[in-house]
Parts: structure tokens; sequence; C-alpha cells
């Protein structure tokens, strides 16, 4: 969480820079690829307390009009964490795999950041460890966010965002995410 808040307050810094400079590369044919780290929410109504798990992406997509992507995403677990289930016992949660694909409208902030929002679907697959057993989940769900994002060059840029993965069958997880894209 330290993370997510010493970057949150780097792209406050440059957002007065990010007004100036050359155009964003956020128009009709520019392709991108990207890296995230996100830091996850997971809370069940079969769980007293959350776990905050955590995963890296990539995400690569394409402008098919000025403002307006596709985008898909695939990303993996890199980290556990446990929470308490109803019965008393210590659950292990941790994310498998995750893919998605989303359409993502931006609104330009400046020449150089924008504000976006997304909104698509999302597969998920989790584990959860008990010391008695051992359950593997997947989940099939509408998930939308919204991020805001400064580009350094016309090459490069950073992004922060807010994503609700997933929200079915009583299970819900959502998270903050830092990344960032290289444009081509």
């Amino acid at each position: 969480m330290k993370r997510i808040v010493a970057l949150t307050l780097l792209l406050l810094a440059i957002h007065p820079l990010a007004m100036a400079g050359p155009q964003r590369p956020v128009t009709q044919g520019t392709t991108y690829l990207g890296a995230q780290y996100s830091r996850l929410t997971f809370s069940s109504d079969r769980l007293v307390t959350s776990a905050t798990p955590s995963m890296v992406m990539l995400r690569g997509g394409a402008f098919l009009l000025d403002n307006i992507a596709v985008e898909a995403r695939y990303g993996t677990g890199v980290e556990s964490d446990q929470a308490m289930a109803r019965d008393g016992e210590l659950v292990r949660a941790s994310v498998q795999h995750f893919g998605s694909a989303y359409v993502t409208g931006h609104v330009p902030l400046g020449r150089r950041s924008s504000f976006y929002i997304f909104g698509g679907f999302s597969e998920f697959k989790s584990r959860f460890e008990r010391p008695d057993r051992q359950l593997n989940e997947t989940e099939f769900s509408g998930s939308y966010g919204a991020g805001y994002q400064i580009n350094l060059s016309r090459q490069v840029g950073l992004n922060l965002e807010y994503n609700r993965f997933m929200e079915k069958s009583g299970h819900r997880l959502n998270g903050f995410s830092v990344g960032a894209q290289l444009y081509f």
C-alpha cells in the first residue's frame, strides 16, 4: 500500500508537467503494451475477514478511435494472504490467474494526461487453502474501473487505477493498480 501511496504522490507532483508538451498517444491507430502491479481486496460471504493478495498483469490494446481503446489483460498472483473463515479456520487466498477484455474511454486532462474509465469481462481462478483441504475456484464476471494516466513522452506512460474485478456468487474482488505502458 505504501508503494501505491508513493506513486500517487509522484503522479500528482508531476501532473503540472503533463499539462504541456507533445500530444498524448491516445489517438486512433496507437497500440500499447504495459505491466501493472495490483494490490487486491478479496471478500466473501463465506469469510469473516478479507484477504489482500497481490498480482502482476500484462496489458495490451489498440485505440480504435481517438480516446477509445480495446484492451486485453492477463495476470497471475505473486503474493497470497490469509483470512478468517466463519468456522474460525484460517484460509490462505491467492490468485492463480486472471484474464479480461475491456473497452476504455479517455477524457483528456491537458495534452499528456487523461482520466479513463473501462468496462468489460474478467475471468479469475483463485486458490483457497485450509489445513484440511484446498479449493480452486473459477469465476467469470463483469468488471469495471477508472484510472489516471500520465504520458511522460510519446512512447512511455504511467497509470494508477481502481478496478472492481469481480462481484459474483457472494465473492467480491477489487483493487488498486500502478503500472507503466509503452506506445507503438
